[in-house]
């Protein structure tokens, strides 16, 4: 099993709501960039931390191995991506450097794992609070 972490900053919400990640195999100038064709290596099993404007949002498992794909429909009015495309679908589960996919060991992945649960109990514990005050 391997660990990956993916910033969706511009297409999180197509893509949580498509089952799937997806980097073009190209830009504009035809070169590729390696955290695009690290999709492709994705393999069914791996586990994958999606980030989003410096959050971890959620967390998935690949259903599948990743795989060349047309651009997803919702994402065809986005031109800035070549059409052909790497591809790996996932379950739905619930600063850095910029690119799009990134492998990374376990030990990082336990590090932003648990910190990612302390950030959602302090966020929740913010909230009871401001509840509690509200009733006072």
């Amino acid at each position: 099993m391997n660990y990956y972490l993916v910033f969706q900053n511009k297409s999180y919400k197509e893509e949580s709501n498509g089952g799937y990640i997806w980097a073009p195999q190209k830009n504009k100038k035809g070169d590729g960039e390696f955290h695009w064709h690290n999709v492709a290596g994705v393999k069914k099993g791996d586990v994958i931390l999606h980030c989003v404007k410096q959050s971890i949002v959620a967390i998935s498992e690949a259903i599948k191995n990743g795989h060349e794909e047309k651009r997803p429909e919702e994402l065809k009015e986005r031109g800035e991506w070549d059409n052909e495309a790497w591809h790996a679908p996932f379950n739905k589960n619930g600063k850095g450097n910029q690119g799009y996919l990134y492998e990374i060991n376990k030990e990082l992945y336990e590090y932003m794992f648990v910190e990612m649960l302390k950030e959602k109990q302090a966020e929740r514990m913010k909230l009871y609070l401001e509840k509690v005050i509200k009733r006072i």
